[in-house]
């Protein structure tokens, strides 16, 4: 019968709770081989049961602290053991003088353990010696180990030391090559030193660990003295490639750096040195003091590298006009209208004017209850008083101007009863509605020669997602996609219509009457007025579900990579990546041939590869063309690209964009898979190369609150923008997001309030900051904080909850301020109000400001999850363009959520339709979920 051993700790000397949490856990942790002998007495498993395993838990202590741990050999004391190995060595060559007087000596140090000495926190724990004076509370350790001298060997154990030193620096040394020693307190005022030989086996994970590191610090101090040498300054940056170039450069033809390299597998070290940069502080400045001035102390340690902008404004910087659309809600006391002095007399305009936004305003409106207070003439004409007014009207009077309505005139016309599912909902800033508004597409008279119309029902502000909220221009009215051609019941009878009214088709705030400068589509998108939107989906000559076969292949021309359901064979995928090869126009319906580009992970389950590797092969499938709908990006790499982390975004991201790499394509022969650079293809369209140079030149993107930087790294890697400025007031967050710029010399990063940045730019600049100006900025990005509308918060109402809150209005003050040509916000979904909360909607307020402007707004509501996160995380996204330019697309999802995941949504419009609405099932992977975190 085998035995095993059955460690328990020992008694502490500390009585602390911690402690004692310690001595309940162990017991139950390291009873690792224990065998139980059979109980003759209990019932045998029933022959269908299986009998697993699992594997003992890793020790977190040394064997030395538990009760059943005998050591290989004897344990001694250190003195003693110190004393005899010097004898031992006297004793090998009586000739030669002391060992003591030679001023070096090593003693070999193997089958040993490091770890805490007893300490409330970590007490006894197994330890790297990275840690060893890097940590706080990690000033000296203990350890365990057999000392030797030849034969000769002790046993010690808890042996203190606080001196760890590391060899062979230079560049002349390829590897540490076991050049560690430690030196105990005992030795302190010697010269001997226990050189680390082989670990334990419980500690060994930690040794192998402290092998790289020591490895890295060395290359590192290397590098640095070069660095120095060639007065060539030591930041974070010079560790994106520029370290990894330098070392193989040095090391070209060492296995050891080589082996070493490839533990990391990439070019990029800037991780690696951020996660381990006190132990590399104490051994740069170990080695010599010359290195205690490098850039990157600042930057990583120290976190001094930009400096800070002390905060002087307490108060939410607003123009006039976002204090206007602000000042009514619950933060309002916290704003502060600011006129922008740059806009003073004399300044020259600027030619974002030119480009139909709404003109700037210089003071705060006095009195805001004139919002209500426009009613066109033919507002007083309800449904109910109509007849009564048609018996004070001549008759004929009201036959002729029914007569003289023409296509695209506006109408008014009484609107529907209490059973309407249109619901005409009243706030603050509107009255009741007397009538609605129709843009006549259609006439036609009856055999009773009456009158009935069909048309486009243009919207007011509080029928779009503005909703109850402050609309700054209540003469507006927005063009929608909801027209009255259903069916025979929802034409409209001249009997209903009251008036024509007069509109100003494209017009500006400065009109008097009504003015039409966007339309509202799909529930939750303006976008600039165009002649297209004047005839509704109905009356449109190019019917969306029977494309011409040209349309199709202009859209989809031959080489271009798309993702469609296999004909004739089911996916897991559902859809699967493909290339179009020709197209078949000879048979009534338009087919094409597709290339199958084939996932490598579904043909070699044993290699291991990318989620969104492709493999390029001969195999076709044959569809029906107007089935093709969405694209796709792919592009060519190397296995080796693919190793070393080479590979850039979007398609290093295993699938999110629906970007995908090919780096081997299938022989048709012998159905081996060879290097996709030894026989490139030539038809298939490559998606964009971000390394290329564009054409034309980035968008600068102004970043507010900036934080590490992930919002505003993820836009720059669509590969169209450039943020150049990026503000921030927390220290760790702007840091980070220093120490990931692909150049830091041309991104300025305010690090300050948002406020104080914009008081400033509101002066012109008097001290000459690096921010932007009016005309600089072509996109802004950002989140104002979430924690005034999160759902964690249990006291929404408090003064700093309000304070958060009231940076959305900073955000469009800075919107206002700086007209920019694109913008993307992002929140959490509890920034939208539903039900009884809408009067206090800041969403919706944001969104009447916007618009208000003149920008195109659209709302995405998406989920972490739906591309590729391991958590499912939902935000509301606000993208907005400025008049004339292409709104942003709806992100393609990528990954789907589990199918009992439905739709999502802020709630009801005024016409009870949904405000916006996530469909999470809209997966172009459908069985493939987000990886698990890790």
């Amino acid at each position: 019968m085998s035995h095993s051993y059955s460690f328990t700790k020992d008694q502490s000397i500390s009585s602390d709770n911690s402690e004692l949490l310690h001595q309940e856990f162990l017991p139950q942790q390291f009873f690792l081989n224990q065998t139980t002998p059979p109980n003759p007495t209990r019932r045998s498993l029933r022959s269908k049961s299986k009998i697993g395993s699992i594997n003992p838990p890793e020790l977190i202590y040394p064997k030395s602290r538990y009760h059943g741990y005998t050591p290989p050999i004897p344990t001694s004391k250190e003195n003693e053991a110190c004393a005899a190995l010097l004898q031992e060595i006297n004793n090998k060559d009586p000739t030669r003088a002391p060992v003591e007087q030679e001023g070096f000596v090593e003693f070999d140090l193997t089958e040993f353990s490091v770890y805490m000495p007893d300490t409330s926190l970590y007490g006894w724990e197994l330890r790297g010696l990275q840690d060893l004076a890097s940590k706080v509370g990690h000033s000296y350790f203990l350890f365990d180990g057999i000392l030797s001298v030849g034969n000769s060997q002790h046993h010690v154990q808890r042996v203190p030391f606080r001196i760890c030193s590391i060899g062979n620096y230079g560049e002349e040394f390829d590897d540490i090559d076991g050049a560690i020693w430690l030196q105990s307190d005992l030795n302190t005022r010697t010269e001997i030193y226990y050189r680390l030989k082989t670990p334990t086996s419980e500690y060994t994970r930690f040794h192998i660990g402290f092998l790289w590191l020591a490895n890295l610090s060395k290359h590192f101090v290397d590098y640095s003295l070069a660095c120095q040498e060639q007065r060539k300054e030591v930041s974070i940056h010079n560790f994106r490639s520029d370290f990894a170039q330098w070392g193989r450069k040095i090391h070209a033809g060492s296995e050891k750096f080589q082996s070493w390299y490839q533990e990391y597998g990439r070019d990029d070290f800037r991780q690696a040195i951020s996660a381990n940069i006190t132990f590399l502080f104490k051994e740069s400045v170990g080695i010599t003091e010359i290195l205690r001035s490098l850039q990157i102390w600042k930057e990583i340690l120290e976190k001094s590298s930009i400096k800070q902008h002390p905060m002087k404004e307490n108060m939410t910087i607003v123009t006039p006009y976002v204090y206007d659309c602000f000042s009514h809600m619950r933060f309002g006391h916290l704003l502060k209208p600011t006129v922008p002095k740059v806009f003073g007399e004399g300044a020259q305009e600027l030619d974002v004017q030119s480009i139909s936004f709404s003109p700037r305003k210089t003071s705060v409106t006095g009195d805001v209850s004139l919002l209500t207070q426009y009613q066109h003439p033919s507002l007083s004409w309800g449904k109910d008083s109509l007849r009564a007014v048609m018996s004070h009207i001549e008759r004929s009077k009201r036959e002729k101007m029914i007569s003289a309505i023409k296509l695209g005139d506006v109408i008014s016309v009484t609107k529907d009863g209490p059973n309407s599912v249109w619901k005409d909902e009243t706030s603050r800033w509107k009255t009741e509605d007397h009538c609605w508004y129709l843009y006549v597409q259609a006439k036609h008279q009856s055999s009773r020669k009456k009158y009935y119309f069909h048309g486009i029902w243009l919207y007011k502000p509080s029928d779009t997602s503005c909703a109850k909220m402050k609309y700054p221009y209540p003469n507006e009215l927005f063009l929608s996609d909801n027209c009255t051609c259903g069916s025979r019941d929802s034409r409209i009878p001249q009997d209903e219509v009251i008036d024509i009214v007069p509109v100003v088709w494209h017009g500006l705030p400065s009109e008097t009457d009504i003015f039409i400068r966007q339309a509202y589509l799909c529930n939750d998108k303006f976008v600039t007025l165009r002649d297209e939107h004047k005839t509704c989906e109905h009356l449109r000559t190019l019917e969306r579900d029977s494309p011409s076969p040209s349309t199709i292949i202009n859209r989809f021309p031959i080489g271009q990579t798309i993702l469609a359901l296999p004909p004739q064979r089911k996916s897991k995928n559902d859809l699967e990546p493909y290339e179009i090869v020709k197209y078949d126009e000879k048979s009534p319906k338009q087919y094409v041939t597709l290339r199958r580009l084939i996932r490598r992970s579904e043909f070699n389950q044993i290699v291991s590869c990318r989620p969104n590797e492709l493999i390029y092969t001969d195999l076709t499938d044959i569809m029906l063309a107007d089935k093709l709908d969405k694209t796709c990006l792919v592009r060519f790499y190397t296995e080796e690209e693919i190793s070393s982390g080479n590979v850039p975004a979007p398609y290093c991201r295993d699938g999110s964009s629906n970007a995908f790499i090919i780096t081997m394509r299938l022989r048709e022969d012998d159905q081996k898979l060879i290097p996709i650079g030894e026989e490139m293809p030539e038809s298939l369209i490559p998606g964009f190369d971000p390394r290329a140079a564009l054409k034309q030149r980035l968008l600068n993107g102004l970043d507010l609150f900036c934080g590490g930087g992930n919002f505003g790294r993820g836009l720059e890697e669509g590969g169209a923008l450039h943020n150049r400025w990026a503000v921030d007031l927390f220290s760790a967050a702007v840091q980070t997001y220093s120490a990931n710029l692909k150049d830091s010399e041309k991104t300025n990063i305010f690090f300050g309030s948002v406020n104080d940045m914009l008081a400033q730019a509101f002066d012109g600049n008097p001290q000459k900051l690096k921010i932007p100006l009016p005309g600089d900025v072509d996109v802004i990005s950002g989140g104002s904080p979430c924690q005034g509308f999160s759902k964690m918060n249990a006291n929404k109402s408090s003064e700093q909850s309000l304070r958060n809150q009231s940076l959305v209005a900073s955000v469009a003050a800075y919107i206002d301020f700086y007209r920019p040509k694109y913008g993307l916000l992002e929140n959490v979904l509890s920034m939208a109000r539903k039900g009884l909360g809408r009067d206090e909607d800041v969403l919706s307020q944001l969104i009447c400001a916007i618009v208000g402007l003149g920008y195109q707004v659209q709302l995405f509501l998406l989920d972490s999850w739906s591309f590729g996160s391991s958590q499912s995380r939902s935000r509301i996204f606000v993208s907005f363009a400025a008049p004339g330019c292409a709104p942003l697309e709806h992100p393609q999802l990528s990954h789907s959520h589990p199918p009992n995941v439905g739709e999502r949504g802020l709630g009801k419009l005024a016409r009870m339709a949904n405000l916006l609405v996530a469909d999470f099932i809209m997966p172009l992977r459908s069985d493939i979920v987000p990886p698990k975190s890790r």
